[in-house]
């Protein structure tokens, strides 16, 4: 498995767990949040989703950064768990 394919099965990882986590959550800040992570999943030559996730409709959640520059992916975690302990890197 080449590092681009490492990396896009992590970014779907990722995606997944953020869609499923906000599956229930409608409107507000919680749907901007995935309208990044989908503007994000749309631009694989070129990834750079932002997502920042605040303490609102009680969730407690960190804030993710993903970026491809040089193929490598970039986690930011403030708060709850990291993504990336969830989607362990091959």
């Amino acid at each position: 498995m080449t590092r681009r394919e490492r990396n896009a099965s992590v970014f779907a990882c990722a995606v997944d767990e953020f869609r499923e986590t906000f599956q229930s959550r409608r409107g507000g800040r919680a749907a901007q949040a995935m309208m990044g992570v989908e503007d994000a999943e749309k631009s694989r030559r070129r990834w750079r989703g932002q997502l920042i996730f605040t303490e609102g409709h009680g969730l407690q959640l960190p804030s993710l950064a993903l970026f491809d520059k040089d193929e490598r992916l970039h986690w930011s975690n403030f708060k709850g768990l990291p993504v990336h302990s969830v989607c362990s890197q091959p």
